[in-house]
């Protein structure tokens, strides 16, 4: 048995602990009874399982962790505990994100996608910047995952605004150390988008935005690997509108042909000089020049920016809520 597998039982062992203890203490507070107290337990064990679940994929620890943030939202309303609503609503998305991605169920998508548009209900860009670019963040992953499953351009460009609009909240002085990961998922998702939709101009705007943003960090591997990914897309969408322009010239010429031929012309000549006409130019496009661990903080109520920051996880947890930026895989 390797030190992984050993690893594994041990923290499937906490599992079933972490299960019976959860139990135990909710039959100790009722809802009815101590209505915090059992908000606060079904809080601390969602965060709990919703990590569990995370670091090992487990459905059963996410599938938990979903139901008890679920019955946290039954006393954070979003007109008794706005604040508190909008968190719990971003870790419920992230769990049923993380469940969608291991099962491969878009149902789960769909929903994550309900609950941060929820989150974005109460944490507003000019109220609560930094759960308003996590929400904004993970609906952007969401909608993404949703848009490559059906090769959806209508979709891909909803995930393309919502990453924008974390990206132009990230901008302010005091967020921008967000900026280089929502910068990178634009990119990708601006490449996808071009890509799905056959359009020249989302994949120029990825470069030029990638070229920028690889002047400013000379070193980071990812843009110049999404810069080589661009420059190809950008070759192969050229030869293709060549390749269909040549063929529809060619149908042109064909109906020329037909044409001089009825008339007794000697359409040898006339072939040739409109297909010469025709004929499409050679290209002249230049193609030169994102699951992490989640994050769990105590802080107050509004934490220091330092302090959420992580290269693919933004955690703010006042009264034990995880809130982190989801899955940033390509």
């Amino acid at each position: 048995m390797t030190r992984d597998d050993q690893s594994t039982i041990a923290l499937c062992k906490e599992i079933d602990a972490t299960i019976a203890t959860y139990q135990r203490r909710l039959k100790k507070y009722t809802r009815e009874e101590n209505p915090k107290k059992w908000t606060q337990v079904n809080n601390e064990f969602g965060n709990e399982f919703y990590q569990a679940g995370v670091m090992i994929g487990d459905t059963t620890c996410l599938d938990q962790s979903i139901r008890a943030y679920r019955k946290v939202l039954e006393v954070y309303t979003q007109e008794d505990h706005p604040h508190d609503f909008a968190i719990t609503q971003n870790n419920l998305g992230n769990a049923l994100s993380n469940l969608g991605e291991i099962t491969d169920n878009l149902k789960y998508f769909e929903d994550a996608i309900i609950a941060y548009r929820k989150a974005l209900l109460v944490h507003t860009a000019k109220h609560f910047p930094v759960g308003y670019i996590m929400a904004q963040n993970n609906l952007a992953n969401a909608i993404r995952h949703q848009a490559e499953h059906y090769s959806d351009a209508d979709l891909m460009a909803q995930a393309v605004d919502a990453y924008r609009k974390a990206v132009e909240a990230s901008q302010l002085e005091e967020l921008s150390e967000n900026w280089p990961l929502l910068q990178l998922q634009l990119i990708r998702a601006l490449t996808r988008l071009g890509e799905l939709d056959a359009n020249l101009s989302f994949l120029e705007e990825a470069r030029r935005l990638a070229t920028e943003a690889l002047a400013s960090a000379p070193d980071n591997d990812e843009y110049e690997e999404i810069l080589v990914q661009i420059d190809v897309s950008i070759e192969q969408l050229a030869s293709r509108s060549a390749n269909e322009q040549s063929a529809s010239h060619v149908l042109v010429a064909t109906s020329t042909v037909s044409t001089c031929n009825a008339r007794q012309v000697a359409w040898p000549a006339t072939l040739f000089c409109n297909m010469r006409i025709l004929l499409p130019k050679p290209c002249e496009i230049s193609c030169g020049s994102f699951s992490a661990e989640p994050q769990v903080l105590t802080s107050a109520e509004t934490p220091s920016t330092e302090d959420m920051i992580d290269h693919h996880t933004l955690g703010h947890s006042p009264k034990g809520h995880v809130q982190n930026f989801g899955s940033t895989k390509n």
